[in-house]
């Protein structure tokens, strides 16, 4: 069977950002052609969709995690990752007699707004090929200022703040119009610095463009949209990302336990992928049979989006297996 190298290319990634003129075409369309149809019949949230659920989260969940079925990764990583679980999966057994059930969720999202937008950062340093600057750092903790008072306002329960009036919500809004114009102004000011690297500019600016449309469609009431644009292009980001550190590391010796069991009958591009979604299905299948689950299924979440922040960093071993080009 052939095997090569695979690389991960900038400009495939820049692709992902193209969901965003579709979704504006998509708000254009149900407001000047179908009277707010796909506003009034979509949910408020994509995650009442069963196949959004089954789709995106677990997978990719577990797609992180797999990896470290590698001796030399456990010898390097091993005792912290398992310390980091347990304080994760203790983390209900603690919030939620104290505070409640909703804090957990709020953690919960805590995490992944800032997950999903570091990831996003992360890669633009990578284009870039320089240290973060102070505008940069303006420009990536107001993007997760503003992206951390969407969610609030769409997740927070009993009734989402994204359909009151108080002043609350006012205070909220207030703030995202003011992270919004700081992360346009300081994003603006990161694509002077580098204004000589062309690919790292429209990542920036394409990144700009993203937070700016998900302000646009909250005020259009397009609230599930703007998770769905978030998390396909989080989603999508990570896929190819794992894929290529999965053949790459197993290309001439199986590292990997799980895949040392499969022989070289199905390629590893494939295999990694399967076996991310299939585990991911039988757990969220058993969430469903046992609800009181869910609070394993948080407490792993949490602990990807917690460990992914120092695994891909520049200097660490995984980063070896996989060449950003």
């Amino acid at each position: 069977m052939y095997k090569k190298i695979i690389d991960v290319k900038f400009v495939h990634l820049l692709l992902l950002y193209m969901i965003i003129p579709l979704a504006l075409i998509v708000v254009w369309i149900d407001q000047t052609l179908l009277h707010s149809k796909i506003l009034i019949s979509s949910p408020f949230k994509p995650e009442e969709w069963i196949i959004w659920v089954y789709i995106f989260g677990m997978p990719h969940v577990i797609s992180g995690a797999q990896m470290f079925a590698d001796t030399e990764y456990i010898k390097m990583y091993g005792w912290r990752l398992f310390r980091i679980l347990a304080i994760c999966l203790a983390l209900p057994l603690v919030v939620v007699p104290v505070f409640g059930a909703e804090y957990m969720f709020v953690i919960f999202m805590a995490f992944i707004v800032y997950h999903t937008v570091a990831q996003q950062f992360g890669l633009t340093l990578a284009v870039l090929k320089k240290a973060p600057t102070t505008a940069f750092y303006a420009w990536k903790w107001s993007a997760i200022g503003v992206g951390s008072v969407l969610y609030l306002m769409l997740y927070f329960a009993p009734i989402p703040l994204a359909y009151v009036n108080n002043e609350w919500k006012d205070l909220l809004v207030l703030s995202a119009k003011v992270l919004l114009a700081i992360t346009v102004l300081s994003g603006i000011a990161v694509i002077w610095e580098n204004r000589t690297n062309k690919l790292g500019s429209w990542y920036v600016g394409l990144n700009i463009a993203l937070i700016f449309t998900e302000c646009f469609l909250f005020y259009m009431h397009y609230f599930f949209l703007i998770v769905i644009l978030g998390r396909i292009i989080h989603e999508f980001t990570a896929w190819p990302i794992y894929i290529a550190h999965e053949n790459n590391r197993n290309l001439t010796v199986k590292h990997n336990w799980i895949y040392r069991m499969f022989g070289d009958f199905i390629p590893i591009t494939i295999l990694s992928v399967a076996l991310a979604f299939a585990i991911g299905f039988a757990l969220l299948y058993i969430t469903k049979l046992l609800p009181f689950f869910a609070s394993v299924i948080i407490s792993l979440s949490i602990y990807h989006f917690y460990t992914e922040h120092f695994l891909w960093r520049r200097d660490g071993i995984l980063r070896e297996s996989v060449k950003f080009v």
